[in-house]
């Protein structure tokens, strides 16, 4: 018998499951931390989420949940479709910079599981 430990999952990049995001907000509650992660690109994915282009295919997805918190998510791209490395759910306006930038450090192996 064979078991994964991680089995692929792919992210959702139509669904819209939170509230209204606003970028500018978003990237002031990042700060410098945007500039670190992504050189300050950041692309709408839907009304709730945001996709900062990392490297190598790498990219941080970052969604305003209903309850007020962000769920950041490492992903990499192939094919067309992104499959998740890592995600971390709750996280707090104040710590969505920190998160995100571990979050791009896609060598530094496993993160957010």
């Amino acid at each position: 018998m064979t078991t994964t430990k991680n089995p692929t999952r792919y992210l959702d990049m139509t669904a819209s499951t939170g509230r209204d995001l606003n970028r500018a907000v978003l990237a002031a509650q990042m700060g410098n931390d945007l500039l670190c992660v992504s050189g300050g690109r950041m692309l709408r994915a839907n009304d709730s989420m945001v996709v900062l282009p990392v490297a190598a295919g790498y990219v941080v997805v970052i969604t305003l949940e209903a309850d007020d918190t962000y769920t950041v998510t490492r992903a990499l791209r192939r094919k067309g479709q992104y499959i998740i490395k890592g995600e971390m759910r709750n996280v707090y306006a104040e710590n969505v910079g920190d998160v995100a930038y571990y979050a791009s450090n896609f060598r530094d192996g496993a993160w957010g599981e």
